[in-house]
């Protein structure tokens, strides 16, 4: 027999998330109180709850689909229900969706209670303590500190080969993400062994139209246009971006990280219709999620705003620079990666509108998030030259010549040299396969 959860532990997960700011209304379609007096089934009524929540996400009504899930866990609660692993389930449930709605550090309560319920229980639960460690790694690289994301990964990548097998797609995501991680870290050479391998057991085990297969091609393309390897990164781009239609179909946002990377390909490379209409494409599917991370609208906003900005269309660019940064507001703090490439773009307009103080506002304030969780890396030599720029233009010269020498310096490290573009770094470039 599983052993036994605490219920009041469980009460206050419920009020802890309550009160951390994340609110949702009853689900509605099942009842919690009134399947009990009916003598329902605890699986039956989390089943029912759960379908309530999976399709209330798929069709992009977010807080709806939480409401769904938690009330799955409350009803754990409610029906006396001490299945560990089904508990541990509908926190991963409450745990992925507030990450969706960027409530990241939420998120991360909840994949840590995920942990402390499944470790118990040892080799019965080694995957899903897998799977929980690969989505806290997500999360940490999200927030910037890719130590933490590395140690998550590694041992999802260990829990997952030793309990689902080493051709499990779940063991296939974490390699990916580890993969993901390494490219943003300029560790090419690990990434590129970790990418193929990923690959090459998805194409071998896995249907044409299987979603972790998009996310590897997409990490991999990531990788070729960090290496300047921009016609092969448009293959795998499009290949991912045809494998999600197909699965998918018209639901753009289970694929808007595609459509957000392939567009910034087309900018780089200078094919702006191109651009325009595949990121017109991200930006309606963002748009029209009820509850979804306000991040990830913001990065579409501002790679959209880029596309006219390398065109000189100033007028058409400013709407969606201005909106970008007024919907940043306090998340910065949880998202400093995806803040700091939204305020660069904001940056380089102010730069084109030759506003100086203002474009020194805003890579300062990409510079200031950057080193704080990057250190010295490529993205922050990137800040420092684009800062050292604006102060030229307000004649402060000899500033802008110590910033200059401090990128210079960091891109004289071992490593660095070699990176080409910042574009694929975003709220959701490096996010783990759920």
């Amino acid at each position: 027999m599983l052993p036994r959860v605490n219920m009041k532990f469980l009460a206050a997960l419920i009020t802890t998330l309550s009160l951390a700011g994340i609110s949702w209304a009853s689900c509605g379609e099942v009842g919690v109180v009134d399947s009990a007096k009916s003598g329902t089934s605890v699986t039956t009524l989390r089943d029912q709850l759960r379908s309530a929540g999976y399709e209330n996400f798929r069709t992009g009504r977010y807080p709806k689909a939480l409401a769904c899930y938690s009330e799955a866990l409350q009803a754990a609660e409610s029906l006396g229900s001490h299945d560990v692993i089904e508990i541990a389930r509908d926190l991963n449930d409450i745990g992925v969706l507030a990450e969706e709605m960027g409530h990241y550090d939420e998120a991360k309560k909840y994949y840590s209670q995920e942990l402390d319920v499944l470790k118990p229980l040892g080799d019965a639960a080694g995957a899903g303590l897998g799977q929980a460690y690969l989505l806290l790694g997500g999360l940490c690289v999200l927030q910037g500190s890719f130590d933490a994301a590395e140690t998550h990964y590694k041992k999802a990548v260990t829990l997952l080969t030793r309990y689902a097998g080493p051709d499990d797609l779940r063991t296939v995501s974490a390699l990916a993400a580890l993969g993901r991680l390494y490219t943003a870290w300029g560790k090419w050479e690990e990434a590129f062994h970790l990418l193929r391998r990923a690959r090459a057991i998805a194409e071998n085990g896995t249907p044409r139209t299987s979603s972790t297969l998009i996310t590897i091609l997409d990490s991999e393309a990531s990788l070729l246009s960090e290496t300047g390897r921009f016609a092969e990164a448009e293959k795998s781009w499009v290949r991912a971006l045809q494998i999600a239609e197909r699965l998918y179909g018209d639901n753009g946002l289970a694929y808007s990280a595609v459509l957000l990377h392939l567009g910034q390909l087309y900018t780089e490379t200078r094919q702006f219709s191109s651009a325009q209409a595949i990121l017109e494409r991200g930006l309606a599917a963002e748009q029209k999620t009820e509850g979804a991370d306000g991040l990830d609208l913001s990065v579409m906003m501002s790679a959209l705003g880029d596309v006219y900005l390398q065109q000189h269309r100033l007028v058409a660019a400013e709407p969606f620079f201005v909106k970008s940064i007024q919907r940043l507001s306090s998340r910065c703090e949880s998202a400093p990666l995806a803040c700091s490439a939204i305020r660069t773009y904001a940056g380089d307009f102010y730069m084109a509108k030759r506003q100086w103080e203002a474009a020194e506002a805003q890579y300062e304030l990409s510079l200031d998030m950057r080193e704080k969780t990057l250190g010295e890396h490529p993205l922050v030599a990137s800040s420092l030259i684009s800062l050292s720029r604006a102060l030229q233009k307000l004649r402060r010269k000899k500033e802008a010549k110590a910033y200059m020498a401090h990128a210079q310096r960091i891109m004289s490290l071992p490593g660095n040299a070699a990176f080409s573009s910042e574009n694929t770094i975003d709220v959701r470039a490096l996010r783990a396969s759920n």
